[in-house]
């Protein structure tokens, strides 16, 4: 996927409701690029980013903000446990 998508195309892509989107990008979970949701353009990242929230959301009956912080809370977690590896390697050594 090399070019820009829309809301529109980035809901369909992902089967989630516009207005789930936007609340992702009102709370900074999802980036985009534009002023206002009818200039909003999405990347690659973007759509993997709205793609893990939407399934989430799906798979766990969340809103749209449960879904977010449910992303940012295992995301927070995965740092800590490579952060915590790599002190223990720091240690054996």
């Amino acid at each position: 996927m090399d070019a820009w998508l829309t809301l529109e195309d980035l809901s369909h892509a992902c089967r989630v409701e516009c207005a789930a989107i936007v609340e992702w990008v009102e709370l900074g979970a999802v980036q985009a690029r534009g002023d206002s949701p009818g200039t909003w353009r999405f990347d690659e990242r973007e759509f993997v980013s709205a793609a893990r929230l939407a399934r989430l959301a799906r798979e766990f009956d969340l809103p749209p903000f449960a879904a977010a912080l449910v992303d940012d809370l295992v995301r927070d977690r995965q740092r800590l446990e490579r952060r915590v590896h790599s002190l223990e390697r720091l240690l054996r050594s």
